[in-house]
């Protein structure tokens, strides 16, 4: 008997503790306005090039890539790769953006999730000025 009860309680104490609390869990968030119209939310891919996080953002038919530096540290960055397209045709990419901020406001290099915001202000093919604005938290 001792070791039934023994061998019971070395099964719940192992099927317990593989348990997360939801507190534990993140749930990837990207998101973006343009001129300040609906809120577009992405699903969200992460990975690693070197020393970037690459976040992938896609919502139907349209797709919105981010690079932050995994090293990032909290402020404001101009240099970073940032693409938005809807039905596979180019909104705003390097060739038309007249200025652009990426502000990361946290980045756990430990539990290896990055927060912040970006801004781009970018010319469409009309020439018609438009501003893009979003935010993102991402586990990497």
């Amino acid at each position: 008997m001792k070791k039934h009860t023994f061998i019971l309680i070395v099964i719940f104490g192992l099927f317990f503790s593989g348990c997360k609390k939801d507190e534990d869990q993140h749930v990837d968030e990207l998101k973006m306005q343009i001129d300040n119209e609906d809120e577009i939310l992405f699903e969200v891919t992460t990975e690693i090039l070197g020393s970037k996080v690459k976040i992938d953002g896609n919502n139907s038919s349209k797709t919105l890539q981010l690079q932050v530096p995994v090293d990032a540290i909290e402020g404001d960055y101009q240099s970073f790769v940032i693409f938005y397209a809807e039905n596979n045709n180019p909104v705003f990419s390097a060739f038309n953006i007249n200025g652009k901020n990426l502000h990361v406001s946290k980045n756990d290099m430990e539990n290896r999730i990055v927060t912040g915001t970006f801004s781009v202000n970018y010319i469409d093919d009309l020439q018609n000025p438009h501003t893009a604005t979003g935010s993102f938290e991402v586990a990497y």
